[in-house]
């Protein structure tokens, strides 16, 4: 249960950062860069962030490490794909 809460709580922040960064232009630096570079620093650190916190709950589990770097990655994909669906459909492109 512990466990769960923590990979919950995980995915709750990676998606708020995702909307957050998004609906500030990522604070302000997409006036500043060209648009390809202030996509990959968005959804790049977000995600390098979010993977490293899968990754470190997921070592309080008893898997190999295949096991560990599966379920970070399925964890990762399923916030990553609520993150961006929810900052463009409730902010638009």
């Amino acid at each position: 249960m512990k466990t769960t809460l923590r990979f919950m709580l995980i995915a709750m922040a990676h998606i708020a950062l995702l909307l957050g960064a998004y609906a500030t232009h990522l604070f302000g630096l997409a006036f500043i860069l060209p648009y390809s570079i202030v996509v990959f620093i968005w959804l790049a650190g977000t995600s390098a962030l979010a993977a490293w916190g899968y990754f470190s709950v997921s070592k309080a589990l008893r898997l190999p490490a295949w096991g560990k770097y599966c379920l970070s990655a399925m964890m990762l994909a399923g916030s990553l794909y609520t993150g961006i669906f929810l900052a463009l459909n409730l902010l638009g492109t």
